[in-house]
């Protein structure tokens, strides 16, 4: 709650510049990832691509129907089918592929390891969206949250390293 309107105006200007940063540092990050992957010589596995591409469209699927839309109808609207759409996510998903193996190879050069207390924190974060426990048990896999939470702390420490070294 806000005491009066200059209250509510700092909080929507400091928001706002947050949510700047927050949109340039991602920027950054992928502009570094861009210039590493492209130096960087490595074959994708097509099997990996059209795993990542399952990945992607799964993703999508889940974005539509907790906007309330049915999926059929979404692809429908934007005049693709299922197969249409997974080739045009094709070259993103490659790029995905070539960022993730990026990341991974620079914390293993570098022996970068988030710790076990940082990991169970960051699993803690993510059980704090859920209502209840019973609500928990049916949503979550708890050694897949375990380990994207760890790969999250991996690649945000990876991330601090190359922007020391970025100019």
């Amino acid at each position: 709650r806000f005491q009066n309107l200059n209250e509510l105006k700092n909080n929507i200007t400091k928001g706002l510049q947050r949510e700047k940063e927050e949109k340039e540092r991602q920027r950054f990050r992928l502009a570094i990832l861009e210039q590493i992957s492209n130096q960087t010589k490595f074959e994708l596995v097509p099997k990996a691509i059209e795993s990542e591409i399952e990945v992607m469209v799964a993703e999508l699927k889940a974005s539509v129907r907790s906007m309330g839309l049915d999926w059929q109808n979404y692809l429908n609207q934007i005049g693709e089918t299922e197969a249409s759409l997974a080739d045009k996510l094709r070259g993103e998903a490659e790029k995905r592929l070539r960022y993730a193996l990026v990341l991974r190879q620079i914390a293993e050069e570098e022996r970068i390891e988030p710790s076990s207390e940082e990991i169970k924190e960051e699993v803690n974060k993510s059980l704090q969206r859920f209502s209840s426990a019973k609500e928990t048990e049916q949503s979550i896999d708890m050694a897949s949250l375990f380990n994207y939470s760890k790969n999250i702390l991996r690649n945000e420490k990876v991330f601090q390293l190359l922007e020391k070294y970025a100019p």
